[in-house]
């Protein structure tokens, strides 16, 4: 993910039951927004 739309994602293992991935962030609203879109593009190609 990171490489293709520039989100970082961590294995969710250490949070919890694995095959989930943990996303972190300290940033505005809007970058949050834009972020999920980048990951939906991504996604949905």
């Amino acid at each position: 993910i990171l490489e293709e739309v520039e989100v970082a994602a961590v294995p969710g293992e250490a949070f919890g039951p694995s095959g989930y991935l943990r996303f972190s962030y300290a940033t505005s609203d809007e970058d949050i927004v834009e972020g999920i879109g980048r990951i939906k593009k991504l996604l949905t190609e």
